[in-house]
């Protein structure tokens, strides 16, 4: 059954993560380093500018965290995962792992944000709402770009890094519109529909990184 084998490698990920301790000290010293770095920069942050940087920090976290996601596996357990699994069902496992951690590191930054300057989100149902559509979006980019990565040379990972950014600047765009309408900085009566967009996208998303990543497992 597809769940139960993608729920197998979802906890084979999981675990891998929790036996390597320094990556997950190392992810969530690199965000309360940054959001530090930040405070220090400007002290206080308006409504507007406390919106944009958390996004900016939990887009860079996440994208040190997740890049190289597929890299930790080694080429032999690739064969073995090819002989086991379809290739559906490593990619929407890897999608689904590196979310669960993509929300761990913007908790980590909201909450830091929220500890070092003021926190300006008034409607917390609506700024939830977006935070997981826009970050579902941005982890699916960041896991294919990271299967592509650990099917080239090490020596494209940092191009090939800077080139998955400019991917997400329709969620960023979309997520920063939808946190300002949550902190009461616009008033904007179609955010339903931004949030509806956003959904589309992550379909969108999925479908085109599940029938890419077909081809690129076969390489």
């Amino acid at each position: 059954m597809y769940l139960a084998r993608i729920a197998e490698l979802v906890r084979k990920d999981f675990l891998v993560e929790i036996r390597n301790a320094q990556t997950i000290s190392a992810i969530v010293l690199f965000t309360l380093t940054v959001v530090f770095i930040v405070y220090k920069s400007f002290n206080a942050l308006a409504p507007l500018q406390w919106n944009v940087m958390l996004w900016i920090v939990v887009l860079i976290s996440s994208l040190n965290a997740l890049v190289k996601s597929f890299s930790a596996d080694a080429a032999k357990t690739s064969l073995f995962y090819y002989t086991l699994y379809h290739p559906t069902e490593v990619i929407v496992a890897k999608i689904v792992y590196n979310f669960m951690l993509t929300l761990v590191i913007f908790l980590i930054a909201y909450v830091a944000f929220g500890f070092f300057m003021v926190n300006p989100v008034k409607d917390f149902g609506l700024f939830i709402q977006g935070a997981c559509l826009g970050l579902f979006g941005i982890c699916t980019i960041f896991s294919f770009v990271s299967a592509i990565i650990s099917s080239q040379e090490s020596g494209v990972v940092l191009l090939m890094s800077v080139l998955a950014l400019p991917l997400t600047i329709p969620c960023m765009l979309l997520l920063i519109k939808i946190s300002s309408v949550s902190m009461r900085l616009m008033v904007d009566s179609s955010v339903g529909n931004d949030l509806l967009i956003l959904a589309g996208i992550d379909i969108l998303l999925v479908g085109l990184v599940v029938l890419l990543f077909g081809e690129l497992w076969k390489s």
